[in-house]
């Protein structure tokens, strides 16, 4: 931009069919069309013969110490100001120096910079034992042809001035490269920040708080590997499972050899064999991971863990997606004792050994299997419900190790393997989380069934009926089989006891009041004998 005393602003245009530079008046618009001109004529600037018909903008002064500002406070490059005052342009007596940027170009190559603030870019002459440094500014617009010629490390200047503007000397480009880094550490601090505040929205399951800092995380640092995961991460939990596989994927692309997390959850968004290679690669970089690592105990230890989780939902692929590939069950089993290897008190894995053996017809293997996953997790839960210490230590904040959903899956294996107290206990603490769910319902109601009394045909009546109420609010044909087996099941239970709501607080009532009379009718009994005594 050109700039003169009076505050008027030119924007450059070259007449190539001339050796001169035209510049025009900046005010172009489709109110006001300024035709004012200046010629640039060798060193010289010359009025053209159209006078200005628009306003008078900042004066000189004033314009250079607002470039000034924008400088300091955005880094933006400062333009060279040129007035009418001053034709002639002084010649620079001072010695040029130059610095090597090693990777400076947007194609990754070598950049020359002058003190003025010139850059050059390099390009080999073959004919003779040089190099020759072309200016950069080379476009539609403006073609600098000054040169810098490298003779045995020894730089000179070319035959060519600079027909350009010049942008950071190199000082100021020192300057600039060393707060660029700092800002990019600083950007990092930032973008971590964000990211755990997204997680705490996740935790308290704010998605749409999660989702405004993911975006801004995202608008920060696009290729941020943390940034693609935990995005990833959250499409999956609002539903959007291809805008997961793209963030995955993404991470995936920028950084394929290390960090297993992004194919664990690719693993989980995939389906049959893609979500199996998924989980192996995952697996092949955490054991890099933990050779790396021999001598650090607690990390090897969470290793350990994430490697038999990952075998673990290899075998449910095998048990579900893939169950008809050939060697399935060879395979899961495999898995299996693979997950147990690495962490041989993973409740997950005995539970799906269970579901494995149940597959196989081995009924007694399932009990066990479940017996041994309920025994590792069912004690802690009940310490924490009763608070009552019992041995062994665990993480009070990870209380149980199985999900919702999992504990769900171990109850309808204990009914299988019939240890319906087990089944029914577990079932009563999930509805104490949450007793809106249809399936503990339904499950509650079909345990009972299976137990063909009276008395458990009464709780089957009031446990189903619950099931149906709720699936009633629901609009999901996930649910269609569901209901028409808990109609199914209310039809050969009949009509009796548990049919009204209240049915099971009366019955709770009742049952409390005997054994009040019962503990009475003791008492009295005990002071008769006393008496006959005496």
């Amino acid at each position: 931009m050109l700039v003169d005393s009076n505050g008027y602003r030119y924007t450059q245009k070259v007449d190539k069919r001339r050796s001169n530079v035209n510049w025009r008046c900046c005010v172009r618009n489709k109110n006001v069309t300024c035709m004012a001109s200046v010629l640039e004529r060798g060193d010289k600037f010359i009025k053209g013969r159209q006078d200005h018909i628009c306003e008078t903008g900042s004066s000189l002064e004033e314009w250079f110490s607002q470039q000034s500002d924008l400088q300091s406070e955005e880094e933006n490059i400062c333009l060279p100001l040129a007035t009418f005052d001053k034709l002639e342009v002084e010649e620079i007596s001072e010695e040029i120096e130059y610095m090597h940027l090693p990777v400076a170009t947007s194609h990754g190559k070598e950049m020359l910079i002058d003190t003025k603030g010139y850059r050059y870019t390099q390009k080999a002459d073959k004919r003779r034992a040089k190099i020759s440094w072309r200016c950069c500014v080379r476009n539609k617009y403006i073609m600098c042809k000054a040169t810098v010629i490298d003779k045995n490390g020894k730089l000179t200047r070319g035959r060519q001035d600079h027909i350009c503007v010049p942008t950071q000397s190199v000082k100021e480009m020192t300057k600039k490269l060393k707060k660029d880094a700092l800002s990019e550490e600083s950007k990092k601090d930032s973008v971590n920040q964000i990211l755990d505040k997204a997680e705490a929205c996740m935790d308290t399951f704010d998605f749409e708080m999660a989702q405004k800092h993911c975006q801004a995380a995202l608008e920060i640092e696009p290729d941020n590997v943390r940034v693609l995961e935990t995005t990833g991460n959250l499409l999956v939990e609002i539903g959007d499972v291809e805008g997961a596989k793209k963030c995955f994927g993404r991470a995936v692309s920028i950084c394929p050899d290390s960090g297993y997390t992004k194919y664990m959850y690719l693993g989980q968004v995939f389906e049959g064999q893609q979500a199996i290679d998924c989980f192996h690669k995952g697996i092949d970089i955490m054991l890099s991971e933990k050779k790396q690592k021999a001598n650090k105990t607690s990390e090897i230890s969470v290793l350990n863990n994430a490697i038999a989780s990952a075998y673990c939902s290899i075998a449910e692929m095998y048990l579900t997606d893939s169950c008809f590939e050939d060697k399935a069950e060879t395979q899961c089993h495999e898995n299996l004792e693979s997950a147990l290897q690495y962490n041989p008190n993973n409740p997950e894995a005995y539970q799906l050994m269970a579901s494995y053996f149940l597959s196989t017809q081995s009924n007694q293997h399932a009990k066990e299997m479940i017996k041994k996953s309920i025994a590792l997790w069912l004690p802690k839960l009940k310490e924490i419900e009763s608070s009552k210490p019992v041995g062994g230590e665990f993480d009070p904040v990870e209380v149980c190790p199985l999900s919702y959903l999992s504990r769900i899956s171990a109850v309808k294996i204990l009914i299988e393997v019939e240890e319906f107290d087990v089944a029914e206990e577990i079932l009563q603490m999930l509805l104490e989380e949450d007793d809106e769910v249809i399936q503990v319902w339904y499950l509650l109601g079909w345990l009972h069934c299976l137990q063909d009394t009276e008395e458990n045909k009464s709780y089957a009546r009031y446990f189903l009926q619950k099931a149906k109420k709720l699936s009633q609010k629901v609009d999901d044909d996930s649910y269609v089989s569901m209901t028409s087996h808990i109609d199914e099941l209310l039809e050969n239970v009949g009509p009796g006891d548990g049919d009204t709501e209240d049915w099971l607080q009366k019955s709770l009532e009742r049952a409390k009041k005997n054994e009040d009379d019962v503990s009475s009718d003791d008492e009295s009994s005990g002071e008769e004998e006393e008496n006959m005594e005496h």
